[in-house]
């Protein structure tokens, strides 16, 4: 096994806030390259697509999920939704 083998993340699952802003960009980009199944948690979702687009080129599943992450609904229904779309959360990165 090689060291890209070793790092992969294929067939994980990925919730990131802040996912497209300055510090989280990078870990987008990384975890595409890895190829993770990627939530992109974001107010706009218009405003993410391109983002997304260029992440699924990159090898990876990426999607956008709305949130507002001063409203404890919004984020249930954030995690509610990955859940309910691939059975499971198994990394959480809290960027925003």
């Amino acid at each position: 096994m090689n060291i890209l083998q070793s790092l992969s993340l294929e067939n994980k699952v990925v919730l990131i806030t802040g996912g497209r802003q300055l510090y989280g960009k990078s870990s987008s980009i990384a975890l595409a390259q890895a190829k993770a199944t990627l939530y992109i948690a974001t107010h706009s979702i218009e405003k993410a697509l391109p983002f997304i687009e260029e992440l699924n080129k990159m090898g990876g599943k990426a999607y956008a999920v709305q949130f507002d992450q001063e409203d404890p609904v919004s984020i249930k229904k954030m995690i509610d939704h990955v859940i309910s779309q691939q059975g499971r959360i198994d990394v959480f990165i809290n960027a925003s």
